[in-house]
This record gives structure tokens, sequence and C-alpha cells, in this order.
């Protein structure tokens, strides 16, 4: 006596749910639907009965949409899973500013790269750019402190 496992035809429309929602909104009513996936999907006939497929049908399309919102949700989620175990080396923009570039602050405000330090009392402010560049902050800072020599 082998027995083959009987599907559940509510999961197994839920498996086949797009090719049905498909067929469901392409044909104006349920008889024709049904004959449409007959030719898509041979094996229907052998998990769904008709009147089976026209109760499930309507509970189908009211939910897809609610099944489509959670898939979605479901994959930004797994987007967001992905991104937190990328190592923060990867993350790390070609152009990230270090937090201290000798000696002096590195801060990013308005989307304006600046460096900051104390000196005689008070806090001096040198002006990058929007990009962050090594050399000019090295310059700009030599120029500040009076360190420029013209050879």
């Amino acid at each position: 006596m082998n027995q083959e496992k009987k599907i559940d035809p509510f999961q197994y429309m839920i498996l086949k749910k797009d090719v049905i929602l498909q067929a469901v909104f392409e044909e104006p009513t349920y008889p024709k639907a049904w004959n449409a996936l007959k030719k898509k999907i041979p094996e229907i006939k052998n998990v769904i009965r008709f009147n089976t497929f026209k109760v499930y049908a309507r509970i189908l399309v009211k939910f897809g949409q609610v099944i489509d919102e959670k898939e979605t949700e479901l994959d930004k989620v797994r987007q967001e899973i992905d991104f937190l175990k990328t190592p923060p080396e990867v993350l790390q923009k070609a152009d990230s500013a270090p937090r201290r570039f000798k000696g002096w602050g590195v801060q990013l405000n308005r989307g304006y790269y600046r460096l900051f330090k104390k000196i005689d009392g008070r806090v001096k402010w040198i002006y990058i750019g929007k990009k962050w560049d090594n050399a000019a902050a090295a310059e700009k800072i030599s120029v500040l402190a009076g360190l420029d020599k013209i050879v």
C-alpha cells in the first residue's frame, strides 16, 4: 500500500499564489480562471477540486495583498541583517574622515568637514570642504600655524 502524501489544497495555492492570482485577475469568472490554471498547472486538478478552488481563491485574493506586504517586510529585515553582518571596515566610506587629525578634532557639520582646536583659550576652526582630504587638511594646519615656508 504505497500511498502518496496528500498535499493540503490551501497550502498548494499559497505556493502557487502568483500564478493563481494572475489567472483570477485576468479572467472574468472563476470557471474561466480554473480552465486557464489547468492549462498552466496541469497537476492542479489532482490537488484541488473546482469548488474548493472557488472558495479558497476568494480567500487568497483577499489575503494576497497582506501576504505580499509581509514578504516585503521580511525582505527588508533580511537586508538589515545582511547589513549588520558586514564588518565595520567595509561600511566606511572612501572619503570617511578620522576623528582626530594631527592634534585637531574633525567635525562633519551640515555636509562640510572642519577642524577645530583650542589655542590660547579660544577655539580655532579650519574649513576643509565637502570631501575629506588629508593633504588639504595638513596644508591648512601648517598655514594657520605659520609653518608654510615657500622654497
